[in-house]
């Protein structure tokens, strides 16, 4: 792929937008419903709290193998995600 069609393809403005019914099946949407989430605006708003959206969304949409013991390490510039977990 030469480099202008790759320019071309990070200048992309369309949004495909999925069907509703597809939407209510997925399981961010899910989710969202069971912590009364009511639309993406709002979950952008509560995402704002990362620590605690990451680990709501760890606890209901990851399998671990093993679990974290810690969500996050911070050490700038370097960060660690879900400390001691394990997961296939």
């Amino acid at each position: 792929m030469s480099e202008e069609n790759i320019s071309v393809l990070l200048d992309e403005k369309r949004v495909f937008k999925p069907k509703e019914d597809f939407v209510n099946q997925t399981n961010v949407k899910k989710w969202m419903e069971e912590h009364n989430i009511k639309d993406v605006e709002e979950l952008y708003k509560k995402a704002e709290d990362w620590k605690w959206f990451w680990e709501e969304i760890s606890k209901d949409l990851v399998e671990w193998y093993e679990p974290y013991n810690k969500v996050v390490e911070w050490n700038p510039p370097w960060v660690k995600w879900f400390v001691g977990a394990k997961y296939n």
